[in-house]
């Protein structure tokens, strides 16, 4: 480990989503601790916070800003170009789509993800006795806004080359909290819904809606893609309610991020556009 006076500071600036980013600073920590990356963490939820974030980071005396961006602005552009005159680290998490004048992408590829889900449902579909797919994409604001996009085109494209005729689907954001999927879940488990298949990218909304399907007694009606590693839902994965759990590697990311950082305060660069994996428990 190094001496207090070479620790390297940073500063991450992530939109608010509890489940996902508790997990993710967790892991960070456990691991650029060992590095000796010191990282202070900001939440914000709307884009003036962001940008003010992005001011303060500018003020303050660090090495490294690592932010999740979910809004396309021009007044960002402008903030980020202002850490880099003073030669600070910038590394994109997760949106490539916004990735511009930042040093490092680091992130996933949503299509290929897309794809390995589309893989799923078409080996699922005999199963189910299903020959035609109705997708229920339940998405959190702050996922939609980064790889939900490429996710929907990655599933539907899959299903497409497995020769799939009728593949229809519907988007629904839910905002964090039970209260709006439990909304969303009445509605896939109507009399009137046609759904047959529901993805679902986070982990608090997917328990939610599983456990509406278990006390609706529908268990048969739907293929369910989820996210989480929580004990219900690995139960639910052994008991074949859930089929499979879609989660990203989060300490992949984190050990990528420390070394881009780590890269950059020794020899001046990092590599400029990292992917990463995830894991598929089906």
């Amino acid at each position: 480990k190094y001496e207090d006076k070479n620790s390297i500071r940073s500063i991450l600036i992530l939109p608010k989503n509890e489940v996902y980013w508790n997990n993710f600073i967790t892991e960070f920590q456990s691991i650029s601790n060992k590095y000796n990356i010191l990282s202070t963490v900001i939440f914000y939820s709307e884009i003036g916070e962001l940008i003010k974030a992005i001011k303060l980071s500018n003020l303050s005396s660090v090495d490294a800003v690592i932010i999740c961006n979910i809004f396309n602005s021009t007044q960002i552009d402008d903030a980020i170009k202002q850490l880099k005159l003073k030669n600070i680290f910038v590394a994109s998490l997760l949106n490539d789509s916004l990735y511009r004048n930042e040093d490092t992408f680091i992130g996933i590829d949503y299509y290929l993800k897309g794809k390995m889900i589309g893989n799923i449902i078409y080996e699922n579909l005999n199963k189910k006795n299903l020959l035609a797919v109705n997708i229920a994409v339940v998405n959190s604001p702050f996922y939609s806004n980064m790889g939900g996009t490429l996710e929907i085109k990655g599933i539907v494209d899959s299903l497409k080359k497995h020769n799939i005729k009728t593949i229809d689907f519907k988007s629904f954001s839910s905002e964090y909290g039970s209260f709006s999927a439990e909304v969303i879940a009445k509605e896939l488990i109507s009399e009137n819904s046609t759904f047959n298949v529901i993805y679902v990218s986070n982990q608090p909304e997917t328990l939610t809606i599983t456990q509406s399907v278990v006390l609706a007694n529908k268990i048969d009606n739907f293929i369910i893609i989820g996210s989480g590693n929580d004990e219900k839902l690995l139960n639910y994965k052994k008991k074949g309610i859930i089929t499979a759990l879609v989660n990203d590697n989060i300490k992949m990311i984190t050990q990528k991020l420390s070394e881009a950082i780590i890269s950059y305060k020794k020899y001046g660069h990092a590599s400029s556009f990292i992917l990463t994996d995830f894991s598929i428990l089906k």
